[in-house]
């Protein structure tokens, strides 16, 4: 299912439940060779800040849609 966008699609869905629970924020970790998973997370339109501990990221942004995105 790689470059066929399914990622994004669950991010999206991932946030849209997040949103409609209260969700304010999502955080994932990453290994470092998930290098699509990372593409999907940093194309995705949110503010992304990542942090690398030497072992995998961890990746976070708030739920608030992004500038320029209406949802």
């Amino acid at each position: 299912w790689q470059a066929k966008g399914m990622g994004s699609l669950l991010l999206d869905y991932m946030v849209q439940i997040g949103r409609q629970r209260g969700v304010k924020r999502f955080v994932a970790r990453v290994l470092p060779a998930n290098k699509a998973m990372l593409a999907v997370f940093y194309n995705s339109g949110y503010r992304i800040q990542s942090e690398y501990d030497g072992e995998a990221y961890t990746v976070a942004f708030d739920l608030a849609p992004p500038a320029g995105r209406k949802e």
